[in-house]
């Protein structure tokens, strides 16, 4: 009986494994997404001011 716990044993960590670097993927998108949103807030409103300025 104790094969059969030991194989699911190493399965479960296994699976553990790959969640573990699939939240780490995660977190590194997360961040690439942060930096993205940064940019885009400190762009913007230097193109919404020269749109502005082109309907003038």
């Amino acid at each position: 009986m104790s094969e059969p716990r030991t194989h699911a044993h190493e399965d479960l960590v296994h699976e553990l494994d790959s969640v573990q670097d699939r939240i780490a993927v995660l977190e590194r998108s997360i961040g690439r997404l942060t930096a993205v949103v940064g940019d885009l807030e400190r762009v913007l409103p230097r193109v919404v001011d020269r749109l502005d300025a082109r309907t003038d």
